[in-house]
């Protein structure tokens, strides 16, 4: 069977012809470079590959932290050659090697003419980006646990199935998830957010990492933010750059159209991470679509299936589990919003939780 031909595609989705290079470059990453392939690319259009370093065999016998300090001086000297070549292709001088060939192929569409090599060194064009493909499978995997419910509680919002695939970007379907800049939680809501959609954050609990409540918030945030841009692009590029961030491009730039926005040659609206956030969306949508055949044998995790009990009083984990004749560690991976200190027995189970349980054990979800 072709790749995607048992799914039905939403037009509302399709892949604008400017950005199907850009998504292409995704598809890479999250399914054909594994861990230890670093590709050098330009950073406003990423479909424009400089270079691509498989390490695997460098690597290989390697603890995490050699491998690690390996990658990183890796880059840093061949981020040199690179920077050489693209220099010598900016003073005129015919490709010499094969990767100033490369080079120079890959900036055709930009044009004749020297400056656009010059502008990469000047402007801080040349990224570098590892891929994730390991990553990629390992979260498509974990995405079954929750990924159904998600489905239902995003059709009982009249929204697109094709939103509930924003996690595999936004978190990699880590339930337990915590960013450096605050976000948690496989939707990763920042806490000011969370607690505008009325997800409780306290020493206790963090609904941020309950899949379902979050969800809950997750889908009213996209169907406020569509409701205010117009478009699923636009509402999708506002869930990693806010809406009031995507309606100030959409003035700037005089237009809603998306591609036009992301691929425009002089004027940028979004750092790198929001200009690719809906490419990378699309890019996972075709991933998550072509699973079966983009990672043959891949097996998803079956859904979690739970009771539900509410906390009649404040309790600890360990007197809840003793009084229900189970095991805490049974507890725990359907209860992702208890805190560490709870886990940890220095604060109860508030009064009113809903806490999740084995099958048999409480009211049916």
């Amino acid at each position: 069977m072709a790749p995607g031909a048992a799914e039905k595609r939403n037009p509302a989705f399709s892949v604008p012809s400017k950005l199907r290079g850009r998504v292409n470059f995704w598809v890479d990453i999250f399914t054909k470079h594994g861990e230890n392939t670093v590709v050098f690319h330009h950073r406003a259009y990423p479909q424009a590959i400089f270079d691509v370093q498989d390490l695997t065999e460098r690597v290989r016998g390697m603890g995490d932290v050699a491998r690690e300090k390996y990658r990183t001086n890796f880059v840093k000297s061949h981020t040199k050659v690179v920077k050489q070549a693209i220099e010598n292709l900016s003073w005129g001088r015919k490709p010499k090697n094969a990767l100033e060939r490369r080079i120079a192929e890959q900036m055709e569409f930009l044009g004749a003419g020297n400056s656009k090599f010059r502008k990469i060194l000047t402007e801080d064009l040349l990224r570098t980006q590892t891929g994730i493909r390991e990553k990629y499978i390992e979260a498509i995997k974990r995405s079954g646990r929750y990924l159904p419910i998600i489905e239902k509680i995003f059709a009982e919002y009249g929204l697109p199935v094709e939103l509930t695939r924003l996690p595999f970007i936004e978190s990699s379907f880590d339930y337990t998830a915590y960013s450096s800049v605050g976000a948690a939680g496989i939707w990763q809501f920042m806490p000011r957010t969370a607690k505008y959609y009325k997800l409780t954050i306290n020493s206790a609990i963090d609904e941020r990492r309950d899949p379902i409540a979050s969800t809950r918030a997750a889908a009213q945030y996209l169907k406020s933010s569509y409701a205010t841009l117009g478009t699923w692009p636009l509402a999708v590029t506002s869930y990693n750059h806010g809406p009031y961030g995507v309606a100030k491009a959409i003035k700037k730039m005089g237009t809603k159209n998306i591609a036009t926005i992301v691929e425009h040659p002089t004027v940028r609206p979004f750092g790198f991470a929001s200009n690719n956030f809906y490419p990378e969306f699309l890019a996972a949508l075709e991933v998550y679509r072509d699973r079966e055949f983009l990672f043959p044998g891949i097996k998803v995790e079956p859904q979690l299936q739970f009771d539900l009990i509410t906390m009649s009083g404040s309790m600890s984990v360990s007197t809840v589990a003793r009084k229900l004749g189970l095991p805490v560690d049974s507890l725990k991976p359907l209860n992702y919003a208890l805190s560490k200190r709870v886990w940890d027995e220095r604060l109860h189970i508030p009064k009113g939780f809903t806490l999740k349980v084995p099958p048999g054990y409480g009211t049916k979800a």
